[in-house]
């Protein structure tokens, strides 16, 4: 089981500066929440974090898209203006990975989603948003959803984390 510590010593080893992290112990914490849930894999070989990703896209009757238009976590507002993604979790396809991030994100009942599509997926090699220094290669795949009841103006949600919560506010595009 990965811990803070194995983490930190293990990017360390790769000649990652932690220091470049807002919070690097939180941060820390949630990378190695993030390879003991499977969703994360450190490749010691190549030195980069692999994470396969959905990106939901939720269009409605006008043929807007739904986009994140933020998060707010633990009092932080953090802009997005992109289409909600979820990362996989092992085992799971496209369209399950979608289907739960969409019922997370939008605290809705998976009936309420329609599966439309699923793409080919992309690779895309980058530095990490969350964890600077830390290149990423992320394995994205585009599903497209309907969405059933979702107000046709500006709205939020708050999805549950268990021991803290998350806002999203969501826009049409």
């Amino acid at each position: 089981m990965a811990t803070r510590e194995s983490i930190k010593a293990q990017l360390q080893s790769w000649g990652l500066d932690l220091s470049r992290w807002r919070d690097a112990r939180r941060a820390l914490e949630g990378l190695a929440r993030e390879v003991n849930a499977g969703e994360t894999v450190l490749d010691d070989h190549a030195r980069l974090r692999r994470i396969t990703i959905s990106r939901m896209i939720v269009r409605d009757d006008r043929g807007r898209t739904l986009l994140e238009h933020g998060v707010i976590e633990q009092g932080a507002f953090y802009a997005r203006g992109r289409e909600p993604a979820e990362k996989a979790l092992p085992g799971e396809s496209a369209q399950q990975t979608g289907t739960r991030g969409l019922c997370e994100e939008l605290a809705i009942d998976a009936s309420r989603t329609t599966c439309l599509s699923v793409g080919r997926p992309s690779i895309d090699v980058q530095e990490s948003r969350s964890y600077p220094g830390l290149v990423t290669e992320y394995a994205i795949t585009d599903v497209s959803f309907r969405v059933e009841g979702l107000p046709t103006s500006p709205f939020w949600t708050v999805e549950d984390q268990g021991d803290r919560g998350e806002i999203h506010l969501w826009t049409w595009s």
